[in-house]
């Protein structure tokens, strides 16, 4: 099986993964939604959906959070970075942990673990 094959993440999983990541980057601040709509000239209310891990955001958002949110950063270069072995290796991990109803947040301390430049 080809590394491209194996690459598989659900939206639904991808959904909470890129939440967890916006949690770790501006979960420490009064209001994380406005950071987040500042962040990405949005609106507060899709930044809260966002953040929520109710829906991802569209490329435009996602590009501009790229820049200013270094786990939110590192969990793109995850998603675009399919062919990497340790991204299919962590895919792998992370469909484990969800057959099992890990948490979102043991899936995301897996993924940050694994994927994320200190």
């Amino acid at each position: 099986m080809s590394a491209a094959a194996a690459f598989r993440i659900g939206e639904e999983q991808a959904t909470r993964l890129s939440a967890g990541a916006l949690h770790r980057d501006f979960g420490h601040l009064r209001n994380p939604a406005r950071a987040i709509a500042e962040a990405a000239n949005s609106n507060e209310r899709a930044a809260r959906n966002w953040y929520d891990g109710k829906n991802l955001p569209s490329f435009l958002y996602a590009m501009r959070l790229h820049t200013k949110a270094p786990t939110f950063r590192a969990f793109m270069e995850f998603l675009t970075e399919a062919r990497d072995g340790r991204a299919v290796e962590i895919v792998k991990e992370l469909s484990a942990l969800d057959e099992v109803g890990a948490s979102p947040d043991e899936q995301l301390t897996l993924f940050a673990n694994k994927w994320v430049r200190p």
